[in-house]
């Protein structure tokens, strides 16, 4: 390999330092995002549906929890924890969204209850089963642990 082409290769530090610098924002982004959503929830239970503002607020809540999980680290205790507690918040999103769409589909747009539903099953499924799954995992390691 000539002298030029190993310069134009970047070096594994610059790389792992650019990853760094990327995660960080995705990090800040959630936060700032999440915190958005919990006041704009918070603006809705005010002012619109409270169920609707509460799905809101939960959501926002995950989207912050995820960032802090990130910037923890996932494998830590405290990052396998946090990962547990956004997926049971996003399963009782799920569910909020099917109870809101028969209790009062008019915040759900002009398609009603039948998005909320689809969506509310597709949210609980997925999350309330990656849950229990997680919940499991984890009963499992501290398990062999002691």
């Amino acid at each position: 390999m000539s002298a030029k082409r190993r310069r134009r290769q970047p070096s594994l530090q610059a790389e792992e330092a650019a990853q760094r610098r990327k995660q960080r924002w995705e990090v800040v982004r959630l936060i700032v995002f999440g915190t958005l959503f919990v006041a704009a929830g918070m603006m809705i239970c005010i002012f619109g549906g409270a169920l609707l503002g509460i799905v809101g607020i939960i959501f926002g809540v995950m989207s912050v929890l995820t960032g802090v999980v990130i910037a923890i680290g996932g494998d830590s205790p405290a990052g396998r924890v946090l990962t547990i507690v956004s997926c049971l918040a996003f399963a009782v999103v799920g569910a909020l969204m099917i109870v809101l769409s028969f209790v009062d589909p008019e915040p759900m747009g002009r398609r009603g209850p039948v998005s909320g539903v689809v969506i509310g099953l597709l949210a609980l499924g997925f999350f309330g089963l990656g849950a229990v799954f997680l919940i499991s995992q984890e009963v499992r390691r501290r398990r062999r642990r002691d």
